[in-house]
């Protein structure tokens, strides 16, 4: 499974690849350039990149300026995963400000900051277990995200 987080910010990319790399100290980075950081951790693997067409996209989307992409590849035979990955997000978001956008599989939003604000909503995934918002560590309310 996967899952893309758009963000935006007014700090560079060198800045941004810095804090990432702070927070998955414990990572392998197996890639680090101008363009792209590629970090293995235990749960999953993450590409990390400025700008592109589906930036575009989402910000024409939902009317954000979002600047950069995470895509997240969630290894299947590792139980904590996606509890991995909620806190490396949460991490993210703590640490740097601006709006964000996390979604599944690249088409179904199921967390969004807008305004300060977190709303996060699973009822897309149809999973009958909750997705473990609880793991971003930060206040949220549950909603609609449009």
């Amino acid at each position: 499974m996967f899952y893309l987080f758009f963000l935006a910010g007014d700090y560079d990319f060198d800045h941004f690849k810095r804090i990432v790399t702070e927070i998955l100290r414990n990572g392998e980075i197996i890639t680090d350039s101008d363009v792209e950081l590629e970090v293995i951790t235990d749960g999953f693997n993450v590409s990390i990149t400025e700008g592109g067409d589906s930036v575009k996209f989402r910000s024409e989307d939902y009317g954000l300026n979002f600047k950069y992409k995470m895509w997240f590849d969630i290894y299947s035979d590792h139980s904590n995963g996606i509890n991995e990955l909620m806190k490396f997000v949460g991490s993210i978001m703590t640490r740097l400000n601006g709006e964000c956008l996390l979604e599944s599989n690249g088409d179904t939003p199921v967390m969004i900051r807008r305004d300060n604000m977190v709303i996060v909503d699973d009822k897309g995934l149809g999973g009958a277990k909750r997705f473990p918002f609880h793991e971003l560590r930060l206040k949220y309310q549950e909603g609609i995200i449009n």
